[in-house]
């Protein structure tokens, strides 16, 4: 049992009577039973004491948030919908030349599981994880930038498949890129910049194609080998300003 509401008191006899409800936020989809009871503590004595329930098949849908939806504070994370599906981006980040957010705690996204367009979580520095976002699967663009306590993006281990472009900038505490691993393709750009304390790649075994690849400034990365099954680079592969690394061993399928 779910949940349950009351719609107050009946009449002895035969009657009708007509109720709304509202599903609590993050409500999963999916099937369940509608169950209705009436004398719910038997205190009215009736002939038959057998017939008071009955139960009905539901399915529950998704709500649509229509356009681009725009979280810039914890108050507004908190106040989200329940959206199961996000038609346009996923804005998280605080407004325009605000140095950081007050965000802590993605939880209240939980029902998201479609982004028809981006999911941009950006200049958030004192969030430590992403926590709410596990139940995404599909997205077309993905940028991670200045979120200084991220130390991996396990949260988004269930998107899947291919993406336009992935940006993964400018996150310091950031030691990889678990989370990434049903990522297998991406048809624009493929960006690793400025992430100081990123030791490899090896979250991306399962990318085989991207448009284009660019691994800048991440000064403790010390392999690639991660990209060993990467067979197609459509443009430019850059690789600069990443003293660690030593070695290009698992590019050779390029």
């Amino acid at each position: 049992l779910l949940s349950t509401t009351q719609l107050g008191n009946t009449a002895i006899g035969s009657f009708d009577r007509t109720g709304s409800y509202v599903l609590p936020t993050g409500f999963a989809t999916g099937n369940y039973y509608l169950i209705v009871k009436v004398d719910l503590d038997n205190t009215i004595a009736e002939g038959n004491e057998n017939n008071n329930t009955v139960s009905r098949p539901i399915t529950v849908t998704g709500l649509v948030c229509s356009g681009d939806v725009t979280l810039s504070s914890q108050a507004e994370v908190d106040a989200f919908p329940g959206c199961t599906v996000i038609d346009g981006d996923l804005l998280i980040q605080p407004p325009l030349g605000a140095t950081t957010s007050d965000i802590t705690n993605l939880s209240p996204l939980l029902s998201v599981t479609q982004i028809n367009g981006g999911l941009v979580v950006a200049t958030n520095r004192n969030l430590p994880n992403l926590h709410g976002l596990e139940n995404i699967t599909t997205a077309n663009r993905l940028v991670v930038t200045l979120c200084d306590e991220l130390e991996n993006l396990n949260e988004l281990s269930n998107l899947e498949s291919e993406l336009d472009d992935i940006f993964i900038m400018t996150n310091p505490g950031l030691l990889n890129l678990n989370g990434l691993e049903n990522i297998k393709a991406t048809n624009g750009d493929f960006i690793i910049s400025d992430n100081n304390a990123l030791l490899n790649l090896d979250a991306l075994s399962n990318q085989v194609a991207t448009g284009r690849v660019q691994i800048n400034n991440n000064a403790a990365i010390n392999s690639v080998s991660g990209l060993a099954n990467l067979t197609t680079v459509q443009s430019d592969f850059i690789i600069s300003n990443c003293d660690a690394l030593e070695t290009l061993n698992g590019l050779q399928s390029l």
